[in-house]
C-alpha cells in the first residue's frame, strides 16, 4: 500500500511539474514568465487573452528558437472587438511535431477592465486538445492586474500534459520606462499552491531599445530559471531576443529571436 501511495504521489508531482504551457512566447521568456497581469500585444495570444484590448494596434509577429516556429496577428484597431490568431509548431525528435492554432477575441469593457477569450486546438501525431482560455486585465495606472483560467474544459494530459489551471499576476510601471512584473500559476483548485512563480523587469529607453530580465521557479521540480532579453524598438518594426537558463538542471540555454511589425 505504501508503495502504491508513493507511486501516486510521484505521478501527481510529475503532472504538476509538467503542466507548463506548451509554448512560452518571447517576451514572457525574457521576463520570467511573469506577464499574465501586463498589457501586451502579441503575447496576449499565449498569455492573457485580454492583454491587448487596451491599445488599438495591428501587429504581426514571428519568433523562432531551436525546433520551434511561432507566428501571430493581433488586431484591436479595426473594430471595437479585438481579434487575434496564432500558430505554433514545435518539433521534438522523440515524440514528433506538436502544432497549435489559436483564435481569440477581446474587448475593453471600460477604461479600467478588459476581457478576452482564446479558443485553441493543439495536436500531435497521437492526440488532440480542443479547449479555451479566458482572461481579464485591470488597468489601474500605474498598476496592472490580470487573471487567466486556461483549459476551461479540463485539458488533455496526452497533449503536453495540459490541465485546467489558473494564472494571476501584476505589473507596475515607473515613469513609463521601468517595469516590474510578477505572476503565479497553479492547477485549478490549488490557486494558493502555485507550481510556478515568475518575476520580471524591463527598462525601455527613449533611444529605441529595451532590456529585460527574469527569474522563475517551479516549486515541485525545484527547477529555477534565469532569463534576459533585449529589443530594438521603432514605430513600425522591432527586433527581439530572449535567452533562458535552467541553473540547476544542466539544460542548455534556450535562445529565441523574433520580429514584430506594426501597421
Amino acid at each position: 500500500m505504501r508503495s502504491a501511495l508513493t507511486v501516486v504521489a510521484l505521478s501527481l508531482s510529475a503532472q504538476m511539474a509538467c503542466a507548463l504551457p506548451e509554448f512560452i512566447p518571447l517576451q514572457e521568456r525574457a521576463q520570467g514568465h511573469s506577464l499574465v497581469g501586463a498589457a501586451q500585444f502579441n503575447e496576449s495570444v499565449y498569455s492573457n487573452p485580454a492583454a491587448a484590448a487596451f491599445t488599438p494596434v495591428y501587429s504581426v509577429e514571428g519568433s523562432m528558437m531551436q525546433g520551434t516556429l511561432a507566428a501571430s496577428i493581433v488586431d484591436t484597431k479595426t473594430s471595437y472587438i479585438g481579434g487575434t490568431i496564432g500558430y505554433v509548431r514545435e518539433d521534438d525528435p522523440v515524440t514528433g511535431p506538436m502544432q497549435s492554432i489559436r483564435l481569440g477575441v477581446s474587448r475593453k469593457i471600460n477604461d479600467v477592465l478588459a476581457f478576452g477569450v482564446m479558443g485553441k486546438t493543439i495536436w500531435t501525431n497521437t492526440a488532440r486538445l480542443n479547449d479555451a482560455d479566458v482572461g481579464i486585465l485591470a488597468r489601474l495606472s500605474p498598476v496592472e492586474l490580470g487573471f487567466v483560467t486556461r483549459n476551461i474544459t479540463g485539458g488533455n494530459l496526452d497533449v503536453a500534459n495540459q490541465q485546467r489551471e489558473v494564472a494571476y499576476g501584476g505589473r507596475i510601471g515607473f515613469k513609463d520606462s521601468f517595469f516590474i512584473s510578477a505572476s503565479a500559476t497553479a492547477l485549478a483548485g490549488q490557486a494558493l499552491s502555485p507550481y510556478e512563480y515568475g518575476l520580471g523587469t524591463e527598462f525601455i529607453s527613449p533611444y529605441y531599445f529595451s532590456v529585460k530580465g527574469g527569474y522563475r521557479v517551479e516549486t515541485v521540480s525545484h527547477l529555477t530559471h534565469w532569463s534576459a532579453g533585449a529589443s530594438f524598438i521603432s514605430p513600425r518594426i522591432s527586433a527581439h531576443y530572449a535567452v533562458e537558463f535552467a541553473d540547476n538542471s544542466g539544460t542548455i540555454a534556450a535562445h529565441q529571436v523574433g520580429l514584430s511589425l506594426l501597421f
